[in-house]
């Protein structure tokens, strides 16, 4: 009897080491790093301010999930951006967008900082700020909605007002 038993515990161990340990050919172990075994990023992820619900970017827009129900919606798309007035040209792919939350954020092209702020369903876009195309080390300071930056070791602040050199 207690050689059945272990004999069954024996081929039940066995089993499951085996069932857990895949055995790959050399060239999937190579190139698989690349497709089939890579880990999978996640692009631009943050959490939005004001809720449970994190940002990343996956197939040219930006989407959000829900951290409770764990549903998925488009907060931002290519095609969106493009139907928005204010660009100077349509868009073909999305700039880094930095989200103030769900409904507001900035982005840069060129030299032009751009605020969008969502309506209804569609979003606004409004050039904001712009900086000298020698600007340099440009450094965003939202508290202030202003930016750094320097031009020949000199440092400069912009605002939507003005240009201030400070060095």
């Amino acid at each position: 009897m207690k050689s059945k038993l272990y004999t069954g515990l024996f081929l039940v161990t066995t089993a499951l080491v085996g069932a857990q340990q895949q055995q790959y050919t050399m060239a999937e172990a190579v190139n698989g790093l690349r497709s089939n075994l890579a880990i999978k990023s996640i692009s631009q992820a943050k959490w939005l301010k004001g809720g449970n619900s994190m940002l990343f970017m996956e197939n040219k827009a930006y989407l959000v999930r829900d951290a409770q129900t764990n549903k998925v919606d488009t907060l931002l798309s290519v095609s969106q951006l493009n139907r928005a007035s204010g660009l100077p040209a349509k868009m073909k792919a999305l700039p880094v967008v930095t989200f103030n939350d769900a409904k507001s954020g900035y982005f840069k092209v060129d030299s032009t900082y751009y605020r969008l702020d969502k309506a209804g369903n569609d979003w606004k876009v409004k050039s904001w700020l712009t900086v000298p195309k020698k600007a340099a080390n440009t450094n965003f300071i939202q508290d202030k909605n202003s930016v750094v930056y320097t031009i020949d070791n000199n440092l400069y602040l912009s605002t939507p007002e003005r240009q201030i050199a400070i060095t």
